[in-house]
């Protein structure tokens, strides 16, 4: 099967790719938090505590906005070197990841392999909320919750 993207558009996963990124999650939870989500919070609450935890650290405005304060930071080291571009700070793969999630550049990112954490975390921040909300359910394989988790998440 052929999945080429429009420009601006996010690739059409399967739920082998929607694993792939709930485990990255999940696994970022445990290392985050110190605790196992599966084990350590209450079958109620696994998932809005994943939700809030991707909201917190793994949305696309959260990665975006710590990718522009560590430009700001570079660029306030280099003492006004007006010369230096202001995304040299950032790696090859952090101005694919900031492209990818402005929208500017799809194609970068999704040239790492599908083992990259950065291109990872690009397809995570892009899922949207209520996506994200039933491929935590099923990939735990619990019952969706109530809309009342989304609307208490937009608060």
């Amino acid at each position: 099967m052929n999945k080429q993207l429009l420009p601006g558009a996010l690739p059409v996963m399967d739920n082998q790719e929607y694993d792939r990124l709930i485990a990255l999650l999940i696994n970022e939870f445990k290392r985050k938090k110190g605790k196992n989500v599966k084990t350590d919070i209450q079958p109620q609450d696994q998932v809005s505590t994943l939700l809030s935890f991707w909201k917190e650290s793994l949305c696309a405005s959260r990665i975006k906005h710590k990718l522009t304060m560590k430009l700001h930071q570079s660029y306030s080291q280099t003492n006004n070197n007006k010369s230096q571009s202001l995304t040299s700070k950032l790696s090859d793969k952090e101005k694919w990841l900031l492209a990818y999630l402005e929208g500017t550049d799809k194609t970068q990112l999704m040239k790492l392999g599908k083992d990259s954490t950065t291109r990872n975390y690009g397809e995570l921040a892009c899922i949207d909320e209520i996506t994200l909300v039933h491929e935590i359910c099923r990939y735990l394989g619990i019952q969706p919750p109530s809309d009342s988790i989304l609307s208490e998440s937009r608060r």
